[in-house]
């Protein structure tokens, strides 16, 4: 299974986040933090092939926590998609482009994107959500 990272403030969006790659039936080991902290230090420790990671958050927000990522080697070959509600700054996502993430998305998230992106970057096919599979089976 692909080991994922989500490192967002809001509990809610690691819950719906998590919900989407179950009902997707994706093959992955999910971990949640809630701050840039912490997602640093379960980077480290952790060593997850994807990270998914919003930008605004208290403490040490995205951008930083992409820049320490960038600067240890270890880390080149993590996937890093960043959410965020701040989609319309520029400034932003310029910078999150220059740290070389695979995507940025807007929140909320649309689902069905986050599995294509994920599923690119590991090279894996991705599942139907079950309500889809069920509908091109009939």
């Amino acid at each position: 299974p692909v080991r994922m990272l989500i490192v967002d403030d809001d509990p809610f969006v690691c819950t719906l986040l998590r919900a989407v790659l179950e009902q997707a039936d994706f093959p992955s080991e999910t971990q949640c933090v809630h701050d840039g902290y912490t997602g640093l230090m379960r980077i480290g420790a952790w060593r997850p092939d994807v990270l998914v990671l919003d930008i605004l958050m208290p403490g040490i927000n995205g951008l930083e926590v992409l820049n320490r990522i960038r600067a240890d080697p270890d880390l080149d070959d993590m996937a890093i998609v960043v959410i965020t509600a701040i989609f319309d700054r520029s400034d932003v996502v310029q910078a999150a482009r220059s740290a070389g993430v695979a995507a940025i998305l807007p929140k909320p998230v649309e689902a069905r994107r986050l599995l294509d992106i994920i599923g690119a970057c590991m090279a894996l096919p991705v599942p139907f959500p079950n309500e889809e599979r069920g509908a091109l089976q009939r």
